[in-house]
């Protein structure tokens, strides 16, 4: 925690030593909330957290979804036609994220 992107130094009783490249901090996706929260096999959710910047992947349950990312806090899964309900998981390059919850596939 606290930790930020730049250079690293150990200091100890005999000196400071600094590295000459710098450490990248990154910083996984968040999930924190969805809605609806059912929806039949076709419809949009909209998912809200943090990171979605550089998302390589959202599943429901385990199954890959058509998704298109409106900000990097915001981005809507389209339920798949084979969806069943479940956790959705988005992936980026630093991370991922599981939702609290499950969404429910309706089936009617």
């Amino acid at each position: 925690t606290g930790a930020t992107t730049g250079t690293i130094s150990v200091v100890t009783p005999a000196g400071t030593a600094t590295s000459t490249s710098s450490f990248t901090v990154t910083v996984p996706p968040t999930i924190t909330s969805f809605s609806p929260g059912s929806g039949r096999r076709g419809s949009t959710v909209n998912v809200y957290g943090t990171g979605f910047s550089n998302v390589s992947r959202v599943t429901l349950n385990g199954v890959s979804c058509s998704y298109s990312v409106k900000s990097s806090t915001w981005l809507t899964l389209r339920v798949p036609t084979s969806g069943t309900s479940g956790r959705i998981v988005v992936t980026t390059r630093n991370g991922s994220a599981t939702s609290g919850s499950n969404f429910t596939v309706t089936l009617v």
